[in-house]
């Protein structure tokens, strides 16, 4: 169903998605209902069949030669289909326009250097020039020269009322480690945690570092969500501090791009 229109939606045999009407002209049946061959959809109440793109009638089988019904000429209404990022993208026309062209399906943005080449493909037409790009901004913001010392741990504020003596036992091992404290990931963190349901998680996906090894060692990027540096969320400090206000927070591989250098954190109430 689309606009309240009922659809019947499917992939002929060449790979070609098609969008009709869920409803045969000839009585309204649903043509969900019928038979699909990989070319033809047929309705299950008088076996009307119809081409599945254009919705034109191919079969009526209780004509005789006496009819005069020109079989060409009868369609099913038929929608405007395509199938982008894996997704059937159906186009309804205004009804008060005619002939009106159909848009072409938006494309959704990617992940990756693809996000900047595929929404922007006049300034970034090849994935490398997107790559390029976002090494140049990374170069002129001289990231290894804006780290400081933190100084006493106990004076240093991570968020609203935690101080960083926490970080002592996190960085033990390390030697001289380098990392973010993404005070504004963490605090806003913590303040939305106390909201949840005492049963209820929180689910976030972001360029989490899961061990601070990974700061000296890994490079996820170019880019937001591509692995700029810059935007990287220190998730053992984030776990450590929501240990302090009684919450769990535990780290997953990304479901939905097995190479994406994002991470999935979940955060709950301890029992």
């Amino acid at each position: 169903m689309l606009l309240g229109i009922p659809l019947v939606i499917g992939r002929n045999v060449k790979g070609d998605g098609f969008a009709l009407r869920d409803a045969c002209p000839h009585r309204g049946m649903p043509l969900s209902e019928g038979v699909f061959d990989g070319h033809n959809v047929e309705c299950p109440y008088h076996g009307w069949v119809f081409e599945g793109k254009t919705g034109q009638c191919q079969a009526i089988p209780s004509l005789t030669a006496r009819d005069k019904l020109k079989v060409e000429r009868v369609f099913a209404t038929s929608f405007p289909c395509d199938e982008r990022d894996g997704y059937f993208w159906v186009y309804i026309p205004d009804p008060e326009q005619r002939n009106e062209k159909a848009p072409p399906a938006p494309r959704l943005p990617r992940l990756r250097p693809r996000l900047l080449s595929g929404t922007m493909p006049e300034c970034f037409p090849y994935e490398s020039v997107a790559t390029s790009f976002w090494q140049q901004i990374l170069s002129a913001l001289r990231l290894a020269e804006r780290y400081v010392p933190l100084g006493p741990l106990d004076l240093y504020e991570v968020a609203d009322g935690m101080h960083a003596e926490v970080l002592g036992s996190l960085v033990d091992g390390y030697g001289d480690v380098r990392f973010h404290a993404s005070n504004g990931a963490i605090g806003s963190f913590l303040e939305t945690v106390p909201l949840l349901h005492p049963l209820g998680s929180l689910v976030s996906h972001d360029l989490f570092v899961t061990d601070l090894a990974q700061y000296g060692c890994g490079f996820r990027g170019p880019g937001k969500y591509d692995g700029s540096v810059v935007n990287w969320v220190n998730g053992p400090l984030l776990q450590a501090l929501a240990g302090r206000r009684g919450f769990h927070v535990e780290f997953s591989p990304f479901d939905h791009a097995s190479r994406s250098p994002i991470a999935t954190a979940r955060a709950r109430a301890r029992d």
